[in-house]
C-alpha cells in the first residue's frame, strides 16, 4: 500500500511539475509574441491618459510622451508634465511678473485628438504672444471624463501649487454626469468640504491584486483580455453616457462654488465658460426636446446666480445661450472640431482681453501663502492635501 500511495504521489508532483512548465513555456511565448507586436505595429492612435487615484478619484497619468496618430495623415505627440498638465514642465515657484493662466475641464480642453498648440490653451497662448503679452502663460490641465468636482479636488490636492491667477474652467453640459460615481467615495473634511474621493479600484483589494497579475505575467493578462472567449460568456459593457439630470447641474454648480472659495484664498480669479455643444447642431429653444430645455433653462439660470450672487465670471455665450448650453443629445462626449475650437478660443480671448485687461497687462505679485482658513483637515489620517 505503500509504495502504490507514493507511484500516486510521484504522478500528482510530476504532474504539477509538467504544469509548471507548460506555464513557464507559455509565458516565454506570450513575452516573445509581444515584443514582436509592439517592434513590429505602427505608432498607437491613442494613449491611456488617466488613471484612477486614491484622493482625486481620477488623475491626467504624468510624464506621458507618446507619438500617436496616423503617420500618413495627423502624427503628433502627448506630453505631459510631473503634475499631469500637457506640456512641459512648470517653473515653481511661479517666477516674478508672470501671469499664469490654468485652464480646466475635460478631453475637449485637454485635446487628446490634436496637436498641443490647437488645444484650448495653446491657441490661447498664441493670441497672448500675438498680443505682445509674453509674459502671460496658460496651462492645459484638461482631464479626459472629469468633472467639476474631480477637478475641484484635483485643485485642492496639487494644483494650487502651481499659483494661477486665473482658472479658467471650460465646461460642457455633456461633462456633468462624469462625477456621478464620485460621491460613493468622497469624503468631507472636519469643516464639511469635499477633501477627497478614492476611485473604488484603489481601494478593493482584490482589483488591485488581479491589476498587479495582469501586469507581471503575460499569461495572467492575455486571460482576462480572452476571458469571454474561453468561458462563452460576454459581459455587458459598462455605459458610461447618460442623459443629464438635474442632480448632476446641482453637483457641478456646488462645484464651481468650492472651487472659487478655494481659488479667493489665495488670491485667483475663476472664470466658468461654456463650450460650445459638438454633438449638435442646435440654433434655436424650440429645437430643443422638453427635458432638454428645461434642463438647458436650470444650467442657465444657476450660472447666473452664480455670477450675480457669488461675484464668478461666467462666460455663457449670451448671444446664442441654447446652441452654447444645449442639452439635447447629451452625453455623446464628441471633440470641438478644429473650427469649433479656434472659434471658441477666439472668443474665449475676446472675453478675457475686456475683464482681466488691466491683471493680464500689469500682473501684481500676491502672497500665496496657503491661508489659515484653507480647509486641510482631512479625515483620512495620513493624507496631505498637496503630497498624496
Amino acid at each position: 500500500m505503500f509504495r502504490s500511495f507514493a507511484r500516486s504521489l510521484m504522478r500528482l508532483v510530476a504532474a504539477c511539475v509538467l504544469l509548471v512548465l507548460i506555464l513557464c513555456a507559455g509565458e516565454v511565448w506570450l513575452r516573445s509574441q509581444r515584443v514582436r507586436t509592439a517592434l513590429s505595429k505602427p505608432p498607437p492612435t491613442s494613449v491611456q491618459l488617466t488613471r484612477p487615484n486614491t484622493t482625486t478619484y481620477l488623475e491626467v497619468i504624468p510624464l506621458i510622451e507618446q507619438t500617436v496618430g496616423d503617420p500618413s495623415t495627423n502624427q503628433f505627440t502627448i506630453r505631459t508634465n510631473e503634475f499631469g498638465l500637457r506640456g512641459a514642465s512648470v517653473t515653481i515657484p511661479k517666477p516674478a511678473g508672470v501671469y499664469r493662466i490654468l485652464c480646466l475641464g475635460a478631453d475637449d480642453v485637454f485635446g487628446s485628438t490634436i496637436r498641443e498648440e490647437k488645444t484650448v490653451a495653446g491657441q490661447l497662448q498664441t493670441l497672448f504672444h500675438q498680443a505682445g503679452l509674453n509674459h502671460v502663460e496658460v496651462l492645459n490641465g484638461g482631464c479626459p471624463g472629469s468633472g467639476p468636482l474631480t477637478n475641484y479636488l484635483r485643485l485642492r490636492q496639487s494644483l494650487v501649487i502651481l499659483e494661477p491667477d486665473l482658472v479658467v474652467y471650460a465646461i460642457s453640459p455633456s461633462d456633468l454626469p462624469n462625477d456621478s460615481d464620485l460621491t460613493g467615495g468622497l469624503t468631507l473634511c472636519e469643516n464639511g468640504h469635499p477633501a477627497f474621493a478614492r476611485h473604488p479600484t484603489c481601494s478593493a483589494e482584490q482589483e488591485n491584486l488581479l491589476a498587479t497579475l495582469t501586469e507581471e505575467f503575460v499569461i495572467a493578462s492575455w486571460l482576462s483580455e480572452n476571458s469571454a472567449a474561453i468561458t462563452g460568456f460576454d459581459p455587458p459593457a459598462k455605459n458610461n453616457a447618460r442623459p443629464v439630470v438635474p442632480k448632476d447641474l446641482e453637483l457641478g454648480i456646488s462645484a464651481f462654488l468650492e472651487m472659487q472659495n478655494l481659488l479667493a484664498a489665495f488670491d485667483c480669479k475663476l472664470l466658468v465658460s461654456v463650450l460650445p455643444n459638438s454633438s449638435s447642431d442646435v440654433t434655436t429653444g424650440d429645437k430643443v426636446p422638453e427635458p432638454a430645455r428645461e434642463l438647458t433653462a436650470r444650467l442657465q439660470q444657476a450660472i447666473t446666480n452664480l455670477q450675480l450672487e457669488n461675484s464668478l465670471y461666467v462666460d455663457a455665450q449670451n448671444d446664442a445661450p441654447n446652441a452654447a448650453i444645449s442639452l439635447a443629445t447629451p452625453g455623446k462626449g464628441e471633440p470641438m472640431s478644429a473650427e469649433q475650437m479656434a472659434a471658441y478660443t477666439h472668443r474665449l480671448g475676446t472675453f478675457l482681453a475686456n475683464h482681466f485687461s488691466e491683471a493680464l497687462r500689469n500682473p501684481t505679485p500676491r502672497d500665496t501663502s496657503p491661508p489659515a482658513r484653507f480647509p486641510t483637515e482631512l479625515t483620512d489620517p495620513g493624507l496631505s492635501p498637496i503630497i498624496r
